[in-house]
């Protein structure tokens, strides 16, 4: 580079070069094949730095539509946060890595990318996925909060997204399990017993996106067949961290069930069953699947196609029972006696029901989808 110095501080095109005891923001201008240069007045590196993050910020404000996070890139959110702030605590070390975590994941992801709910989600299994535990996922999730919080007060964006944290362990090992699907690998793992329980586990699983221990739970007194609704959560039982919502009861679901005697709907030989490791096994090897695919696997497979299905970060949050932690307020608790409560993820999980037990009524466009 000549005269200049190499490229210690960068944001975005521009970088610090130094020219003489003054520093400059400078880029390279493809048109033109030369650098430009604009001095930033300041003799002193860390002046510089910090004059370079001031006009780049402002800049991109200026260039945003009311300072959207739509237009601001993530990794220069995290680079100013480490170059202006990190890089000099005390625990820059750490904090370097999980920097590095986010960029690994996010690449060249939006500020506003960061909102969907399904991709913090996915963010999190694959900090797991690394081998995190609880807490790391929690303290990488942290930094990349923190980073974006500078940002705005800094008014670079407009607004923040919320950064949600795993609650604990069992939420950590919830997003840990179950190896990704197909469409024609659920077909499969339908298939792979013809067994009632086996079929009649599924069937819930599908048209609740529900997770498996809350499908094996499930009884007919849940089901309001008049309201077309179905509670998760059983009457007396106090809501957890992993909230049993109430949902919508798809058609599909409400015809496999609607004429069995009272009590638990899953049953094997008169009684409720355990955790199926058995017939996973069976019906696993004979759809062709790896050891990796569980009953999980069914549920992320849910929320990615409701996903894909255009229904919206909320509802999807509040099938799948994530979020509030099972307190509601006053009014959300009377949200399910809307007529459109959550009526966007029934109607594309009994899609994802007739795709997979029927397959020639739900073939037509079922396949682009494919997770």
């Amino acid at each position: 580079m000549g005269k200049y110095s190499k490229r210690e501080f960068q944001l975005g095109d521009w970088y610090l070069t130094q020219r003489g005891p003054a520093w400059y923001r400078t880029r390279y201008n493809p048109d033109t094949k030369q650098a430009e240069r604009v001095s930033l007045a300041v003799t002193d590196f860390d002046e510089a730095k910090e004059a370079l993050t001031t006009w780049y910020f402002e800049n991109m404000r200026l260039e945003a539509d009311n300072l959207a996070p739509e237009k601001m890139p993530l990794a220069s959110v995290l680079l100013d946060y480490w170059n202006n702030h990190a890089i000099s605590l005390a625990s820059a070390p750490s904090r370097k890595i999980l920097i590095k975590y986010w960029n690994d994941f996010w690449g060249e992801a939006t500020v506003a990318d960061v909102r969907v709910l399904n991709r913090q989600e996915e963010f999190q299994e694959w900090l797991a996925g690394k081998g995190l535990n609880v807490g790391s996922v929690n303290r990488t999730l942290e930094v990349g909060a923190a980073a974006i919080n500078r940002a705005w007060k800094r008014g670079a964006v407009s607004h923040v997204p919320f950064i949600h944290k795993v609650k604990d362990n069992r939420d950590l090992r919830d997003i840990k399990k179950g190896a990704d699907l197909t469409l024609d690998d659920l077909r499969a793992y339908w298939r792979g017993s013809d067994v009632q329980h086996w079929q009649d586990l599924l069937t819930i699983l599908i048209a609740t996106a529900c997770r498996p221990e809350a499908a094996r739970e499930l009884t007919k007194e849940q089901l309001d067949f008049e309201n077309g609704l179905v509670h998760l959560n059983q009457r007396g039982r106090l809501q957890t961290g992993k909230r049993r919502p109430t949902v919508k009861l798809p058609p599909t679901m409400a015809d496999r069930f609607r004429d069995r005697p009272d009590g638990v709907l899953v049953l094997w030989r008169g009684a409720a069953t355990g955790k199926n490791e058995r017939l996973m096994r069976i019906a696993r090897m004979r759809a062709g699947l790896g050891a990796d695919v569980n009953l999980y696997s069914i549920r992320h497979f849910c929320a990615r196609w409701m996903r894909q299905h255009s229904v919206d970060p909320w509802t999807c949050a509040a099938q799948l029972g994530h979020g509030a932690g099972g307190k509601l307020t006053v009014t959300e608790r009377y949200a399910e006696a809307d007529p459109m409560f959550l009526k966007a993820s029934c109607d594309a999980l009994e899609k994802l029901l007739q795709a997979v037990i029927l397959p020639e009524a739900g073939q037509q466009g079922a396949e682009s989808t494919a997770a």
